[in-house]
């Protein structure tokens, strides 16, 4: 049976927690979940992807700035989809809303899919 494994990346101005989460197992690459892709996709991307971890979903918690920086940077080089709360496309879509804009890099992002509040989701099998 493989053990679930939580894995973090400390990204982005506001030190913000970038996690991945993985089932441990023999088969590679593995595949995961990034949340909160904080800054710096490209970053992730090549540390997660020398690990052995095949992106398969990226999953925001919320659309403030400095959880979705990387999103898009990450979502074009692994082909992942990302998944929000739908209560949140007004902030992941306007960067003033998500406070990009007052930050100084104004970035916005679509998610592939917006869940309604609890939806049950079965990412990276």
């Amino acid at each position: 049976m493989s053990e679930i494994r939580i894995g973090r990346m400390i990204l982005s101005v506001c030190q913000t927690n970038c996690y991945y989460v993985y089932k441990e197992q023999a088969d590679n690459p593995a595949k995961i979940v990034v949340i909160d892709p904080a800054d710096q996709g490209e970053l992730i991307f090549e540390a997660l992807t020398e690990k052995g971890f095949q992106i398969d979903a990226i999953l925001l918690t919320h659309g403030h700035f400095d959880h979705i920086w990387g999103a898009n940077a990450l979502r074009r080089l692994s082909g992942a989809k990302i998944y929000a709360y739908e209560g949140e496309r007004d902030v992941c879509e306007n960067a003033e809303f998500n406070v990009s804009f007052q930050a100084g890099r104004p970035e916005t992002v679509k998610a592939d899919y917006y869940e309604k509040d609890g939806a049950r989701l079965e990412l990276a099998g």
